[in-house]
Formats: C-alpha cells, structure tokens, sequence
C-alpha cells in the first residue's frame, strides 16, 4: 500500500473553496492536499504519489509534504471529514489503481474540498500499463486544475538539445525529464527547438550542413525534411540569425538548445519559425494525400470567378490540418448582396469535421465581401464547396 502524503499548496497560487481559513479574513492560507493511500497495485500507487507530488511542486504551487501513512483513501470512500480535517487537510485526494491480466491499467481517482465537505471531482483511465506515468501526469493536471484554477501541462512532452561528447543529440522527454528518448543525433549543432501547436510535430535549425535550415520532424516517426533556409529568419530573429547567417558558429548558448528560448527571443521570431514549419507540414500533409506539395499558382487575370471567390476566402480561415484525417468537403451556402458583400451564410453539407466546418464558415462571413464575375455580378445565393487542402 503506497504511504500517504500531504502537501501544502502555496497561497499564492490558489484562492480556492478548499483553502482552510484563518483568524484574519484578509490572509488567504494555504491549500493543503492530502494524498490518500491508493488501493490496489502498491508499485503504481506510489509512482503515482511520487509524480503527482513532483509535478505539483514544479507547477509552482510551493509544496511542502509531511508523512500521514496509513490514510487509506479510495476513488469511492467517503473521507472522514474530522480525521482528515485534524490532520490539518483543507483537500483530499484518493483513489484505485488495478493492473489488469491484458495488460492495461485500470486507474479511478477523486478529489474532495475537506472544509467545504463537498466532492470537486474525479477520473477514470483505462490506458496500457506503460503509460502509466503519463497517467500520473493527468492526474497532477486535474488536481492542479481543481484546487487553483490553473490548467496544468504536466501531460506536454520537452524537448532539448545536449552536447553528448562531439554530437549533438536532440531528446525528447515527460514534462519531468522521465522517458528521454533519442529524437536526433548530429555532429554539427542543432538549436531553437519548438513544438508546433499540435505537438506532434517540432522544429528546429540545423546546421549540419553548409546552409543553415530550418527543419520539420516528426515526433513519432523521426521522419524529417527541410522547410526553409534559415536565411529567412533573419528580420524577425536577428540576434538569433547573427550565430549562423553569414557563417555558422562552432558552438551555439546554451538558451538556444531548450524550449524556452522563444522567451528572449521574442514573439515575433517563434511565430516566423512556426510559419516556415507549418508550410512545410501542410505540404507535408497534401502529399500524403497524393496532391501536389503546392497549389499550382495562376495568374488573376486566368482565374475562374469560382477560383477568385476561393482566394479571397483562403486568407480568412484559421485552421490546423494536423487536426483531419483526409481533405473533408464541407458545403457553405452563402447569401450575396448584389455588389459581393456577404450577407449571412450557413453550413448546407457538413463534412463530418464540425471545428473544419466551423472554420470554413467564419471565414466566408468574415471576407465580407466576394469579387464580382466578369459581367459585374454574383447570384443571390450560391453554395461553396470548401476544403482544407485546396
């Protein structure tokens, strides 16, 4: 049986119903969560106290932890209010953890407000029992969540970038360091690692080679492939790009192999990088589709009016293609005033992607206004067909 714990949650994190209150109603005090014994499997028990406690203590909350042993406390019990509140507990947490003959880990967890007498919630996992760090993970997310109204990101995956000897070797880890694993190993820098928004793919700069480059990877395969000379960093990364533009240095600062460089660097050098690594992946995406990598490019004046409807519209949507599976058709009718405004347009044929269906329609509604045809005219009412990959 895993030996229970309590932790003291900093105050200045969370202003929470579970905080216990003091004399001086002007002195938030501490929220202090008690970590039930877990019944059930004793070793994943306690790598579950173990993480949640660490994870809680790296999300800034100020944690400090005193032994309670023998507090049995499980998903469905209902705490002894008294004996938990004597222990100096303002929030209680508990749980069952059961490895099943398949193999796959069986986890039920809840959370309680002590003083308010009240459940706040609780889980259910059914995961592969090697995912179960990643379980204990979530649950430091959801307690974290719970008691401060802080959405936790002990769940996200880090990056960084070591010099092992002569190479470099880009890892990627748990959110605590835990399972690094070998992503990429170079004899020349790596540096400026980032994750694109859907986290399955990263990017960085390489200089392996006599032109520096941006790169675009694949986090579960290792598949990579270049998306930009890293030339086309300069204007917005300028101290960045003076360590390889016009000759790469031998030895990059330390700040620049971790995720958290963006932090000095600036907005708008991550978001340049991003979009050199986010046109590679959307030509990534059409060519496993079987498309061409890119649209073929026509002049305005041999564009259908069809076609100038599409690129006026284009600019206007806001979407992540990691998000489908495919190239779904969604079919938009709009309703047009005479001169091409826009005024009011619905899903008709849904693609089967609501947030892709969501995203096509804001932005027709957002163009506000459609080109005309070559005799000056566009119909009332008239149904687009959209895609995301056009």
């Amino acid at each position: 049986m895993a030996a229970a714990i309590f932790l003291g949650i900093g105050a200045a994190a969370c202003t929470t119903p579970a905080a216990i209150p003091s004399g001086d109603a002007s002195v938030v005090s501490p929220i202090r969560l008690g970590i039930g014994s877990f019944y059930g499997d004793a070793e994943t028990a306690n790598l579950f106290v173990e993480v949640l406690r660490a994870d809680l203590r790296r999300g800034g909350t100020s944690i400090g932890t005193f032994d309670a042993s023998g507090a049995k406390l499980g998903a469905f019990d209902m705490p002894d209010w008294a004996s938990w509140r004597a222990r100096g507990a303002s929030a209680a947490i508990g749980g069952r953890v059961e490895i099943r003959p398949d193999g796959r880990l069986l986890a039920q967890v809840r959370i309680w407000d002590v003083v308010a007498r009240q459940e706040l919630g609780g889980l259910q996992f059914d995961q592969p029992v090697e995912d179960r760090r990643l379980v204990a993970h979530a649950i430091a997310n959801f307690a974290q969540e719970k008691l401060t109204g802080v959405k936790g990101s002990f769940l996200d995956r880090r990056i960084k970038i070591s010099l092992k000897g002569t190479r470099y070797v880009m890892s990627i880890s748990d959110s605590d360091g835990a399972n690094e694993q070998a992503a990429l190993s170079s004899p020349k820098p790596l540096l400026m690692p980032l994750w694109l928004p859907d986290r399955k793919f990263l990017t960085y700069v390489s200089l392996e080679t006599s032109t520096p480059t941006v790169w675009l990877q694949e986090a579960a395969s290792g598949m990579r492939e270049p998306a930009a000379a890293a030339m086309q960093l300069v204007k917005a990364c300028p101290s960045e790009a003076a360590l390889f533009v016009p000759l790469p240095i031998q030895t990059p600062p330390e700040q620049l192999l971790e995720e958290g460089w963006e932090k000095h660097a600036g907005a708008a050098c991550k978001a340049r990088l991003l979009a050199l690594a986010n046109q590679a992946e959307a030509a990534l995406a059409r060519r496993r589709l079987g498309l061409p990598a890119r649209p073929a490019v026509k002049a305005d004046s041999e564009l259908s009016w069809a076609e100038r409807v599409a690129k006026a519209i284009r600019p206007n949507i806001v979407f992540d293609v990691s998000l489908l599976t495919g190239n779904p058709a969604v079919d938009i009718n709009a309703q047009l005033a005479p001169d091409g405004r826009v005024l009011g347009a619905i899903v008709e044929k849904p693609s089967g992607f609501p947030d892709w269906d969501a995203a096509a329609l804001r932005g027709v509604l957002k163009t506000e206004r459609l080109p005309l045809d070559v005799n000056g005219r566009v119909p009332p009412v008239f149904v687009l067909r959209m895609r995301p990959l056009h």
